[in-house]
């Protein structure tokens, strides 16, 4: 929206256009827009000024304690010689947002070779989260991921193996999403991140899978 338009919003244009973006979880990016700016008081209603705020600082306090949570285990899977690539918000809220609080998160996905799900998460297991499901072990190749992993801060972790179901049409070459991945610092502890091709891939197809509505 040009800048000149923003003086022409009404308060309930203003309640509306906030509604959108808290819907789509973008609260957090139009308040940094709309800070950046520096518009006069008198074009940001008080009321939507609050909300795109307080959606801000929600995210913030989330997102740092879900990398707090990652940089624990990440470590604990470093220490136990287990290689892991970051994926999705872990992976790119920092190095393409800029800023933590600004990319939607409500759980950490990690990716780990097949062979190494089920010790990834018995090491899971042995640092505190806990696994509903008794039979997970056995579940490897039921989905592209284990079931989530849950520790008693309420932290969510799902340990993928592929990008892409079992039954997809889409076949994944695993091993080069291995071999093209680059070393990266999350919250100060060493893991890998696919590459930039492949990131947009991975976050394409996962559109594609969840985000069709």
């Amino acid at each position: 929206m040009p800048e000149a338009g923003w003086n022409k919003l009404s308060p309930a244009e203003w309640d509306s256009l906030v509604d959108q973006a808290l819907r789509f979880s973008v609260g957090g990016l139009l308040y940094r827009e709309i800070k950046s700016r520096n518009f006069p008081a008198e074009y940001f209603p008080g009321d939507a000024r609050n909300r795109l705020r307080e959606a801000y600082r929600s995210q913030a306090t989330n997102n740092t304690i879900l990398f707090g949570n990652a940089a624990k285990v990440l470590a604990s899977l470093a220490d136990n010689q287990l290689p892991v690539i970051a994926l999705k918000g872990l992976a790119v809220a920092k190095s393409l947002y800029g800023d933590i609080a600004l990319r939607p998160m409500s759980d950490l996905d990690l990716f780990v070779k097949e062979d190494d799900l089920v010790r990834a998460g018995r090491i899971l297991l042995a640092i505190g989260y806990t696994q509903p499901l008794p039979a997970w072990e056995s579940m490897v190749r039921t989905f592209h991921h284990l079931p989530p992993f849950t520790n008693k801060s309420g932290v969510i972790i799902e340990l993928h193996w592929n990008i892409v179901p079992p039954d997809s049409s889409i076949k994944m070459d695993l091993e080069g999403l291995w071999q093209r991945a680059r070393l990266v610092k999350l919250s100060g502890v060493e893991a890998r991140a696919f590459s930039p091709e492949d990131q947009f891939l991975h976050l394409c197809i996962h559109a594609c899978l969840h985000l069709q509505a």
